[in-house]
């Protein structure tokens, strides 16, 4: 059964999405030439308390350690921290970590579905085997009738992997069923667009009926290139807001 969270808020909700942490074990550890930890530290200290949506590869070395790092932080956060499975998370290990009894009262829910100010927000899981997204048949299935379930809300889906190339090296780990869950949302009108995380690179894209954000990470930014490149330009979000009645509304943070 899907479990959802709904909000008081019923005219308008803010929420922040924060990917790519790339947290590694000990606090000042290094990822690609950079303490992710400490730009993650960085950029909570400048923003607002709203809630947060985690889209993924919030671990980098796959360590339980690197998951306490980020619970401690987050554990007095005063909104909903919800979240998603990146390609380098294990989403049985988030779990224990982030509902451990210890912060049983903290702010990390295990909602798949945010119902908020008319809008259904749907919290993906891409992860599959590989680097690569992956959506089975069973999965579409299970998407069309959340979908469905709701035909009067208009929609915003949140995962961690993109589902259309971007023009970069990240492309060949995209999600494998790009067609056929891009075919699915083109059926539905519903669907207002996607935001994702894993490209590490700030963007937006038009379809024919729905619209795709790629989020900056909170740890370094992928180049356009076909070959590996990063660069710190400082921690980044993405700040959303969700009005009854109105667009999606969203906006890049650099802080």
């Amino acid at each position: 059964m899907t479990r959802i969270y709904q909000s008081d808020d019923v005219s308008l909700w803010r929420c922040y999405q924060i990917t790519d942490c790339h947290l590694v074990a000990d606090a000042d550890g290094s990822y690609q030439g950079i303490k992710p930890y400490r730009h993650l530290q960085k950029l909570l200290a400048g923003l607002k308390p709203y809630p947060l949506i985690l889209t993924g590869d919030l671990t980098q070395d796959h360590s339980e350690a690197s998951y306490q790092l980020l619970a401690d932080l987050l554990k007095e956060w005063p909104a909903p921290v919800f979240y998603v499975p990146g390609n380098h998370d294990d989403p049985a290990m988030m779990a224990k970590v982030f509902h451990a009894p210890a912060i049983s009262s903290g702010p990390f829910s295990s909602a798949e579905e945010i119902w908020a100010a008319g809008w259904q927000l749907l919290l993906l899981s891409t992860k599959g085997e590989s680097p690569a997204g992956s959506f089975s048949q069973d999965k579409l299935a299970e998407l069309a009738n959340r979908l469905d379930a709701q035909p009067s809300r208009p929609t915003w889906l949140f995962c961690h992997h993109h589902p259309k190339p971007i023009g970069s090296s990240i492309d060949e780990h995209g999600l494998v069923e790009s067609a056929e869950f891009c075919q699915l949302l083109d059926n539905r009108p519903k669907v207002k667009g996607l935001a994702h995380g894993h490209c590490h690179y700030a963007y937006h894209q038009v379809q024919d009926s729905w619209q795709i954000v790629g989020c900056p990470a909170s740890s370094v930014q992928f180049k356009l290139a076909a070959e590996w490149l990063t660069e710190d330009q400082g921690p980044q979000a993405c700040l959303w807001q969700f009005a009854l009645d109105q667009p999606a509304q969203w906006e890049f943070v650099v802080v």
